[in-house]
C-alpha cells in the first residue's frame, strides 16, 4: 500500500487541529460553566 504524503499529511494536520481545539473549547465550556456554578 503507497501512501501519498502531500495528500495525507495536511489531512492529517487538519484533523488534529481540529481534535485539539474541540479539546480546548470543551475544556473552556466546563471551566466557565464550573465557574458559573461556583460563584
Amino acid at each position: 500500500m503507497f501512501i501519498n504524503w502531500k495528500e495525507f499529511t495536511p489531512t492529517f494536520l487538519t484533523q488534529t487541529i481540529i481534535v485539539v481545539y474541540g479539546v480546548v473549547l470543551a475544556s473552556v465550556t466546563i471551566y466557565i460553566l464550573f465557574k458559573h456554578q461556583t460563584a
